[in-house]
């Protein structure tokens, strides 16, 4: 281990290792949080919080079974043991040697080991996030209630666990919009039902009304006709009329056949009289954050890996706090981003990279046309990311390739890797 072959790999091991639990950290362990905050409402609060223990094992799990690195071993030891039983003369010797090397493969065994150690290291963002969710949920109760939904108390929620009941159906949708993936499970619906009044049966129907006002009463129907009903049940007579119906109709009126429809024309299309002079197209811009180009399958490689790492622990200067990033390569491997742009063209094409002490030196290409600048990715520290102008080229409607090759690295760096944070393209 303290060879210096091994340097390389030591660097790239702990170069990984950060970057590989704050990934583990937000794609497995931010959506379990959520989780815990929802089983752990009401309940006493404990001396570590709900989940914690179990995502640093978990975590060192997962990390140490995808970065494995070299680890002591006593194959060495159960030999010089085993040597011992089948020369009974030498048995002393051997056991003493085996004694030896059991000892020395437990100084070796550091515990805890460093992926235990760098998983530990985020349970203080573990117990961050896992405040700002329990704030979080507090909000969206407090909303709730405004809405008519009622939670239950600590003592209940302790008992039963977290419930909303809603006492309306706008309030119990907003309720399963807030738990998305389980709201059945938290939230319900109490509303009283609808009662119809019945009327009473017999010569007369009472409908009653609102407030102290005088009941409609209805008679029941008869054979008369004529008359109208007034409020407490009179009926007032009217004077009735008889209209004659003549025997037949007068000879005047003679029945018209319907007009047939007409067909509805269609309206006539004006297609417009250009005179010759077009209006410009106004210049578009295209941004295109570089990792998304690897999980849309549009980046082609020979020769390396490329992975999205997250640079949020270097700062706040880099798009969406990721981009692109290329190891394993070396000189004259190269990478292929396939970029879409609305309409052919002159474009012009910015690239912004990442410096750091490991960083290798790229040149470039745009569909098959090689760019006049070159890139030297050496910094001290990390920093970045660095906008490079590549040019004008004229590039047509659709996808487009901007080639990035490896062409050496500076004297004073220790690898040939590369950061890409995104692609702006300009039409002229």
């Amino acid at each position: 281990m303290r060879d210096k072959r091994f340097n390389p790999e030591v660097h790239a091991f702990a170069r990984a290792l950060p970057i590989a639990v704050d990934g583990y950290f937000d794609t497995v362990a931010r959506p379990a949080i959520r989780a815990a905050v929802l089983a752990s409402f009401g309940k006493p609060s404990a001396q570590d919080l709900p989940g914690q223990k179990f995502f640093v094992q978990n975590c060192a799990f997962q990390v140490r079974k995808r970065f494995p690195f070299p680890e002591p071993t006593d194959a060495r030891c159960r030999l010089l043991r085993d040597k011992g039983k089948q020369i009974p003369h030498f048995k002393a010797l051997f056991d003493q040697l085996a004694d030896e090397c059991y000892a020395d493969i437990k100084t070796q065994d550091v515990q805890p080991t460093v992926w235990t150690r760098a998983c530990e290291g985020m349970e203080p963002r573990y117990a961050q996030e896992f405040a700002s969710e329990s704030l979080r949920l507090i909000i969206q109760l407090g909303d709730l209630k405004n809405r008519g939904c009622v939670s239950p108390g600590k003592e209940e929620a302790a008992k039963s666990g977290l419930a909303v009941t809603c006492d309306n159906f706008p309030g119990h949708t907003h309720c399963l919009s807030i738990f998305r993936r389980d709201g059945r499970k938290y939230c319900r619906v109490d509303v009283p039902p609808i009662t119809v009044p019945s009327f009473p049966k017999g010569p007369s129907q009472t409908i009653p009304m609102p407030g102290n006002k005088t009941p409609i009463t209805i008679p029941k129907p008869g054979k008369e006709f004529g008359g109208s009903i007034i409020p407490g049940g009179k009926k007032q007579q009217q004077p009735q009329q008889t209209i004659p119906l003549p025997a037949k109709p007068p000879a005047s009126i003679i029945p018209v056949p319907a007009a047939k429809p007409e067909a509805i024309k269609a309206p006539k299309i004006i297609k417009p009289v250009f005179t010759g002079k077009q209006i410009p197209k106004r210049a578009t811009a295209v941004t295109i954050e570089a990792e998304t180009l690897t999980m849309l399958n549009k980046s082609f490689l020979r020769g390396g890996k490329v992975v999205v790492q997250y640079m949020k622990r270097f700062g706040n200067s880099w798009s969406g706090g990721k981009q692109l990033f290329w190891s394993g390569g070396k000189k004259k491997s190269t990478l292929d981003l396939n970029v879409t742009v609305p309409q052919a063209g002159k474009w012009k094409v910015e690239i912004y990279l990442t410096k750091a002490p490991d960083y290798g030196k790229l040149k470039f290409n745009v569909n098959g046309k090689s760019a006049k600048v070159k890139f030297d990715g050496y910094a001290r520290r990390v920093s970045g990311p660095v906008k490079l102008d590549l040019g004008a080229f004229t590039l047509k409607a659709g996808s487009n390739q901007i080639r990035l090759a490896i062409s050496g690295k500076n004297k004073a760096s220790t690898g040939y890797l590369a950061g890409i944070d995104w692609i702006r393209l300009v039409q002229k």
